[in-house]
């Protein structure tokens, strides 16, 4: 008569994915409180020093004005607290059942499991949002220096160009931060569905 053992150490990239997940789950409760203390970024208008001409500086107020706009529009209030809303309770849901299998519970595989798959959503909402702001910077970007000159007068393109890149810089890395922590989510998911974690919490 044989009887199957139990797997005396975790499986191959068992240990990674528990921190991946834990690392996920802390990201996203920072992103939420950070989101609470800085829900009015795009509210208050920006002081325009007088700097420029009377003309150059209207034209500036004016396009600040449209950029806050349209970031509002991305950051609407209702929109960021339903995504704190959901983003919280997986990231904690997430963080317990990383917990609970750690100490090879057998139903911690299927909450974790579920936890992770809540957690991309969330991941995936939030590069949806940071592409948008992106689209947005980009337009403020390249729109700026044609508000700053008289009507009529020639833009040039490589200080625009230039500006575009300087300004987009910070928001397309947030971009690639944002794939990097899908592909992060999708790769601790996958560990933690796999038969030897199955067979090793049974």
């Amino acid at each position: 008569m044989t009887t199957s053992a139990v797997p005396p150490d975790k499986p191959a990239g068992l240990a990674l994915a528990l921190v991946i997940a834990g690392a996920l789950a802390a990201l996203q409760i920072s992103g939420v409180v950070q989101e609470l203390t800085r829900s009015h970024d795009f509210e208050t208008p920006p002081a325009v020093g007088g700097q420029l001409p009377p003309a150059s500086e209207k034209a500036l107020r004016e396009h600040l004005a449209r950029f806050q706009a349209r970031m509002l529009e991305v950051r609407n209030p209702r929109r960021m607290l339903a995504l704190a809303a959901l983003s919280l309770p997986a990231a904690l849901f997430t963080i317990a059942a990383a917990f609970q299998l750690n100490r090879r519970k057998r139903s911690a595989v299927r909450w974790l499991s579920y936890a992770l798959a809540a957690l991309l959503v969330v991941e995936v909402i939030d590069l949806v949002m940071a592409f948008q702001m992106f689209r947005v910077m980009q337009s403020f970007a390249n729109e700026l220096p044609r508000a700053l000159v008289p009507a009529g007068a020639a833009v040039a393109e490589s200080p625009g160009s230039l500006l575009a890149a300087i300004v987009q810089s910070p928001f397309l890395l947030v971009l690639v931060w944002q794939v990097a922590q899908i592909a992060a989510c999708l790769h601790a998911l996958r560990q933690v569905r796999l038969p030897a974690v199955r067979a090793w919490v049974s």
